[in-house]
């Protein structure tokens, strides 16, 4: 039995070299083995990896859509194996929208379900993680409908600065909301007061 995916890629800034300490180790598998890729996951996120999972399927299904989720894997992923080089070619053909406007609509409507959460400690940072998530979609999605491709969090912030989408106040708010995400999934613990705080703040600063 195979014991790796038939495709294994870096992304994010554990492929640019940029990390810090709230950084994701993230990488994708693909496989068409569903098993396979259950069991693969399991084992890097034992070794600290944060792991996007995929069949081919749903893979191809969202280069088709324009996902700009490929794009990112276009411009900055490292490819450490590839059966057949299957998904170089996948990424090779890939093309992204013009317009991401739908998706700017849909991720708004998604932060809203961050304004209820269990009055706790663990419910706020939950909620910061939801937001946190949403505000950098939205800024992917933003600066690509201007034919802009940014992922690295700190250049999609200096970008939303310099565009007046956000002010220096609000970048430092999301930035915070980040350290609290890094708190909730590393299952850290803060203050209720601190996180509700820090989630009130960043609250302000999703766009218009």
């Amino acid at each position: 039995m195979r014991d790796a995916a038939e495709a294994e890629v870096l992304f994010g800034s554990a492929s640019r070299g940029d990390s810090d300490d709230l950084s994701d180790r993230d990488i994708l598998i693909v496989d068409s083995d569903i098993e396979l890729l259950r069991s693969r996951r399991h084992r890097l996120a034992m070794q600290g990896f944060s792991v996007a999972s995929y069949t081919w399927r749903k893979l191809i299904h969202l280069s088709e859509r324009g996902a700009l989720f490929l794009q990112h894997l276009k411009l900055e992923s490292k490819i450490l194996r590839d059966d057949q080089k299957r998904f170089e070619n996948l990424i090779a053909n890939y093309r992204p929208k013009k317009s991401y406007q739908e998706e700017i609509w849909q991720n708004a409507s998604l932060a809203s379900i961050a304004s209820n959460y269990p009055a706790t400690s663990r419910g706020a940072l939950w909620a910061a993680d939801v937001l946190y998530v949403c505000l950098r979609n939205f800024g992917v999605l933003y600066l690509a409908d201007l034919g802009r491709y940014e992922f690295a969090f700190s250049s999609i912030l200096d970008s939303l600065g310099s565009l007046g989408c956000l002010t220096d106040h609000q970048v430092r708010a999301v930035r915070e909301l980040r350290r609290m995400k890094s708190i909730y999934r590393h299952q850290l613990s803060v203050s209720f007061r601190e996180a509700t705080t820090v989630l009130q703040q960043a609250a302000t600063s999703m766009p218009a």
